[in-house]
């Protein structure tokens, strides 16, 4: 729905630029008005320029949901269950209050302190399970907590003669006297640091760089803020190596709410998704990828995930964060590492792969995969079409010798045998040709397109290794990973064009400058006649890789290589009137009908 809004917003920006904009009718001066009136309820403004992207009602509502504090409640009550006393969790909001921020065409709609600091630290006093943690907030201006928390607190500086307010509605006091946040930072933290407070509910701006605990085992991140300096500031908090526990392992949290009724519910999402861009972490499979994939491998960082499987996902983090031994164990911490970023695709294909046998493994020369013994082109099946093989080979001697001893000696039991032997070879033969003939019509999975497509651009001149340097595996969800594994000065660089080109030759066709084909046959093939009149009865066309198609000489010698792969003949040119007839009947259809996704790996 996000997307289909953004190209209502081009059709509408459209419209007032070529109607409206230059328009002296007054019926068309009416439409503008409304248009500036209606538009930036979806996240959108009528400017002088034509449309342009605002910030909608509903971005604020998300960012200050009340079910983001239902959600810190349930992370700090999970993570105190997994760590009990050595649990030390910090939460991260942009502003104390909030009160002064809140835009007037959300009164009564969003709670006037929600997405702050101090609404964060009412809900964990309000939930029985936190509220035995003696949470505490400390922002620039104010100390707060429970009272019998804060009076904790004040007994390690008695000097200075605090005093503790009473508590509000929420159960709230203010611990203030003779100091300043110069002095009260340091103090919280020592009492943080020392688990006598179990959660700290902070600000961006007081707890950002330069504030250092060690024993912080956790944050939930509840800031919009999506700056790479912000972002690396705030994750730092958690990453210090902690003295008193060398296996420590830190769990960062990001909390995002979502809206499927409303075309801007997503903005939040795609704040998450620019936290988590760039940055690499342990996957379920114990992979370092970079962006939301680390997280789950069903996050997707152009859509969030459908409402139905809100529960599953926060489940199975939950579940997740509780497993920290497996994630230090995944992280190899201390191991020899390559420091290289590897691109790799990951794809749920319709069925697994057939090529077991060329698992991928740590041993870096790897035997190229055989070619396969039959191919289908254009003039039919091309390779070994025996279809004798030893028994029917041996039946078929035996049962002819039968026959001629019979006719030598009038024996009728030994002719008998004969024919029989005779019948059993031509039956072989036929089941024989019928197996080779299921093999040819049964379409190529993942990984020979992946090995024709490698072959193809290094024949191509564009990669300096073909199939045997695929490396692919299956994932524990059902994905398949594959990348092209290469060493030298351009690896990575080869990798991502590897890996771009296997997301266009899979997905739908668009509109490239070559299709290549690949042969099908259908069923109506008669399996008395000999494979040598097999031919296609079709074609499935794929785009030549953009990278691949850019001159004539280099789309051809793809598609050479990737005949000797799939079968299929010269690329067509998509330009001239055959070519585009072809294109006009491909485009938009799928091949393989997977769905690929492009990620960063780091090895």
């Amino acid at each position: 729905i996000c997307k289909i809004a953004e190209d209502w917003a081009l059709l509408v920006d459209d419209w007032y630029d070529a109607c409206l904009r230059h328009s002296d009718d007054p019926r068309d001066a009416a439409v503008v008005e409304g248009l500036r009136a209606a538009l930036p309820s979806v996240g959108w403004q009528l400017t002088r320029a034509g449309v342009r992207r605002g910030r909608s009602p509903v971005d604020r509502v998300l960012a200050r949901s009340a079910a983001k504090a239902r959600a810190l409640v349930e992370i700090v009550g999970a993570e105190h269950r997994a760590l009990g006393d050595r649990m030390a969790m910090l939460v991260v909001c942009d502003h104390e209050a909030a009160s002064a921020t809140l835009p007037a065409d959300l009164t009564g709609v969003v709670a006037r302190r929600a997405g702050s600091a101090r609404a964060a630290l009412a809900h964990l006093l309000a939930a029985p399970e936190t509220a035995c943690l003696s949470p505490l907030m400390v922002t620039g201006r104010t100390v707060a907590g429970a009272p019998e928390t804060l009076r904790r607190l004040r007994a390690r500086v008695p000097e200075l003669d605090l005093v503790i307010s009473e508590p509000d509605d929420e159960g709230i006091s203010e611990l203030s006297g003779a100091w300043t946040s110069r002095t009260w930072v340091r103090v919280v933290t020592e009492h943080f640091t020392e688990r006598r407070c179990q959660v700290l509910v902070g600000t961006r701006a007081l707890l950002g760089e330069g504030w250092d605990a060690p024993t912080c085992t956790g944050l939930v991140d509840l800031s919009t803020t999506t700056t790479p300096g912000s972002i690396v500031q705030t994750r730092g908090r958690t990453l210090r190596l902690d003295p008193g526990d060398p296996d420590k392992v830190a769990v960062n949290w990001t909390v995002c709410a979502v809206s499927d009724a409303h075309p801007r519910g997503d903005n939040d999402w795609r704040r998450t998704v620019r936290k988590h861009q760039g940055y690499f972490g342990v996957d379920t499979d114990g992979e370092v990828v970079d962006g939301v994939a680390h997280v789950h491998p069903d996050l997707s960082p152009f859509r969030p995930p459908p409402p139905d499987a809100f529960g599953t996902l926060n489940a199975a983090m939950i579940i997740r964060s509780e497993q920290r031994d497996l994630v230090r164990e995944a992280w190899a911490v201390g191991e020899p590492y390559v420091d290289r970023v590897r691109h790799v695709v990951w794809v749920h294909p319709p069925r697994v792969p057939a090529a077991l046998s060329h698992r991928p493994t740590d041993d870096s020369t790897v035997a190229p995969p055989p070619p396969p013994p039959l191919l289908l082109q254009e003039q039919g099946l091309v390779g070994d079409t025996r279809v004798w093989h030893g028994s029917a080979k041996l039946s078929l001697v035996g049962g002819l010798a039968a026959l001629v001893a019979a006719l030598a000696s009038n024996q009728a039991a030994l002719g008998a045998l004969g024919l029989v032997l005779v019948a059993a070879a031509m039956a072989l033969a036929v089941r024989r040709r019928a197996d080779l003939l299921t093999d040819v019509r049964r379409p190529p999975d993942l990984v020979q397109h992946a090995w024709a497509l490698a072959d193809g651009l290094h024949a191509a001149g564009l990669v300096s290794a073909g199939a045997e340097h695929v490396r692919w595996h299956p994932s524990s969800d059902g994905r398949v990973r594959v990348l092209l594994d290469v060493a030298g000065a351009r690896a990575e660089q080869e990798s991502e064009l590897f890996a771009a080109a296997l997301v266009e030759v899979l997905g739908p066709v668009g509109t490239p400058r070559y299709l290549v084909p690949r042969p099908v046959i259908g069923t109506s093939t008669r399996p008395w006649l000999p494979l040598s009149t097999v031919r296609p009865t079709g074609a499935v066309w794929h785009a030549v890789p953009t990278v691949a198609g850019v001159r004539a000489e280099t789309a051809q010698a793809f598609s050479a290589a990737w005949a000797a792969r799939l079968g299929g003949g010269p690329a067509v040119y998509t330009g001239n009137p055959a070519g585009t007839g072809l294109l006009a009947a491909a485009r938009g259809i799928t091949p393989l009908d997977p769905k690929a996704v492009l990620r960063l790996g780091w090895d």
